[in-house]
């Protein structure tokens, strides 16, 4: 039968090598996406009873999934400002500082301006400075072409005639150069980072009304309007600033979309890195995501060594770093 899609190992030695050639002809079982052989698990993808498992490389899926979190932070805080205005015939002028609508375009803003950053110079400018690197050092060892694969194993580029034509020109035979992983950056670097980050905040923070254990725990205290800047006499800030467990609809089904997602991740770096780059492509791709995941950890969490960057945590909506370790001074 015919191949639907077809695949080629570019580091087998030969076209005899076993799954050197893989043909994706409809005969693999549905489930061979999870549980099949090489050539299976590459044919079948997710099953579309996944919602957006075979959408997040795409977009704009993978630039609107990310915003879930904040979405709905968005849209639960408005209905209740509404909510309350329709009953109380006001709207609270002294709300926390992390409900303030502008603090949330600020974060939501600053999502944005981290995916472009992914998108523009993570991915863009790096793939740019990539291919000047490997024009430029081709011939020389160590650098892209054959030399990144034993050659003297290989038949010189076996599988040319079964590339595109506008491939088989490429003198370094085409997908054995060294090319970092796009996807994880996409996936480490975009997608995890912005989710993670704006999920902490929320339990950090809750927007929901907090359960009688919270409250009395010092929870009344973030979440309420007649809250107070911390002192030496308030309670500890270990309790006021803790992670907060989900109790009622709102938190629950925002950790379920979060831990959804996240299966999502790890699904397709799985998918990528089995059968897509080499295990050194997948480490500089997850090295490069760094410079996402670090500056962002280091504003949700602050560090004794790189600073405690509280203006820019107070411009996020969140407390000065003494207060989320509980210091009292």
């Amino acid at each position: 039968s015919e191949c639907s899609k077809a695949y080629v190992n570019v580091y087998a030695s030969s076209r005899d090598e076993l799954d050197a050639v893989v043909c994706c002809d409809g005969s693999h079982p549905p489930a061979s996406w999870l549980t099949g052989t090489y050539a299976g698990a590459l044919c079948v993808p997710p099953p579309r009873f996944l919602p957006f498992a075979r959408r997040l490389t795409k977009f704009p899926d993978s630039w609107l999934l990310p915003l879930i979190p904040i979405l709905l932070r968005v849209v639960t805080v408005q209905f209740r400002r509404v909510f309350t205005s329709a009953t109380a015939g006001r709207v609270a002028k002294d709300a926390p500082h992390h409900l303030s609508h502008w603090v949330t375009l600020r974060r939501l803003f600053g999502y944005i301006v981290v995916m472009n950053f992914r998108g523009w110079a993570l991915y863009i400018l790096f793939n740019m400075v990539q291919d000047s690197i490997a024009a430029r050092f081709s011939s020389s060892e160590g650098m892209g072409g054959t030399s990144m694969t034993d050659s003297a194993t290989m038949e010189e580029c076996w599988y040319r005639n079964l590339l595109h034509s506008s491939k088989q020109d490429d003198p370094t035979c085409y997908g054995r150069r060294f090319d970092f992983s796009d996807h994880v950056v996409l996936f480490f670097g975009h997608v995890q980072p912005v989710i993670l980050f704006e999920v902490l905040f929320c339990f950090l923070l809750p927007f929901w009304p907090l359960s009688k254990a919270d409250k009395n725990d010092g929870g009344r205290r973030l979440n309420s309007s007649d809250s107070a800047p911390a002192t030496s006499k308030s309670p500890s800030t270990i309790h006021r600033h803790r992670l907060h467990l989900p109790t009622g609809a709102i938190p629950v089904l925002l950790l379920a979309s979060f831990m959804y997602l996240n299966f999502l991740v790890f699904l397709a770096v799985h998918r990528t890195a089995a059968y897509f780059h080499t295990s050194t492509e997948i480490a500089v791709g997850y090295a490069i995501s760094l410079l996402v995941q670090i500056p962002l950890g280091v504003l949700l969490w602050g560090t004794q060594c790189l600073g405690h960057w509280d203006r820019a945590r107070a411009l996020v909506g969140l407390p000065p770093y003494e207060e989320t370790v509980g210091r009292n001074d």
